[in-house]
C-alpha cells in the first residue's frame, strides 16, 4: 500500500481526535489498548521501519513509575493515564507538523508494516529485547533457535529481578507463577485492588506460566523445527510478554 500525504494526515488527525474521548474513561478501558494499537500501526505504516515515530508513539508511559506496595491508588493510574495522553497527542503533531513541512503532495511511502517475505519488515514491532537476541538467529534461518532465545531471554530477566526481590530462585513456570501472583506478587501489572486489574495480573501471570512451558521448555529440550511464519508468531508473543513486564512495577 502507497501512503499518500492525504492519507498521513488523515490518519495522524483522527487518533489525536480520538484523544480527547480517550481522557474521559478510564485508564483500564478496552477502548484505549484498541485506539493505541491502531495508532501504533498507522504510524509505522506511515513512516516507516527506519523512522523513529513508532517506537517513539510506542513507549509514552501511560502507568504511574513508582508506587508504593500496599499504596496503589485508582486515581493514580487514572492521573498518569491522562498525562501520558497529553505526551500521545503532542507527538501526533508533531507527527502533522514533519508531514506538512517535509512531504510533498505526490510523495508516497510504500513501507509496509509487515511482509512475510521482508525479513526486516517485522521487527520494528518487537521489544527491543527480544530483537536482540532474536533478529540473527532469525535472519539465518535458524526459526527455532530464534524463539528459543526469546523466551530464555525472558526466564533470565525475571529471575532476577524476583530473585534480587525475595531472594529465591525460581525458575520456568514457577518463576512466573511466584513473579505475577494475583495474591502476593514481585511485580504488579495493574491495580489489584479492582476485579478488572486483578483479573489482568491472573490473564498475564497465565500467559507467563504458558510460554514457558508450552514454548520454552519444548524447545529447550527437544530438536524441534518450526517454520518462519510460525516462528514470527510467537516472536511476537515474546514481545508482548516483555512490553506487559516494562509495564509493571
Amino acid at each position: 500500500m502507497k501512503v499518500t500525504k492525504n492519507y498521513a494526515l488523515n490518519k495522524l488527525s483522527r487518533a489525536i481526535d480520538a484523544i480527547e474521548a480517550m481522557r474521559q474513561m478510564r485508564y483500564d478501558h478496552p477502548e484505549f489498548d484498541k485506539w493505541r494499537r491502531y495508532t501504533l500501526a498507522s504510524i509505522a505504516r506511515i513512516f516507516g521501519k527506519e523512522s523513529p515515530n513508532a517506537p517513539n508513539f510506542q513507549y509514552i508511559p501511560y502507568r504511574p513509575s513508582i508506587i508504593q506496595v500496599g499504596k496503589t491508588l485508582p486515581a493514580e493510574f487514572q492521573e498518569a493515564y491522562v498525562e501520558g495522553l497529553g505526551i500521545a497527542k503532542a507527538r501526533l503533531e508533531s507527527m502533522i507538523v514533519e508531514v506538512n513541512e517535509y512531504w510533498d503532495d505526490d510523495i508516497t511511502n510504500s513501507t509496509p508494516v509487515f511482509l512475510p517475505d521482508d525479513l526486516g519488515g517485522f521487527w520494528q514491532l518487537i521489544h527491543p529485547v527480544i530483537n536482540s537476541v532474536s533478529r540473527s538467529r532469525f535472519e539465518s534461518g535458524h526459526f527455532a533457535d530464534s524463539v528459543e532465545s526469546a523466551f530464555k531471554e525472558i526466564n533470565s530477566i525475571i529471575k532476577s529481578k524476583v530473585n534480587d526481590a525475595v531472594g529465591i530462585e525460581y525458575d520456568g513456570a514457577n518463576l512466573m507463577n511466584r513473579a505475577f501472583s494475583a495474591q502476593n506478587p514481585v511485580l504488579w501489572l495493574d491495580d489489584l485492588t479492582t476485579e478488572t486489574g486483578r483479573n489482568i495480573q491472573q490473564g498475564y501471570m497465565q500467559l507467563f506460566a504458558g510460554s514457558m512451558i508450552g514454548i520454552r521448555n519444548p524447545k529447550a529440550h527437544s530438536n524441534i523445527n518450526i517454520d518462519k511464519v510460525r516462528a514470527i508468531h510467537l516472536l511476537f508473543l515474546a514481545s508482548l510478554l516483555m512490553h506487559k513486564y516494562d509495564e509493571a512495577i
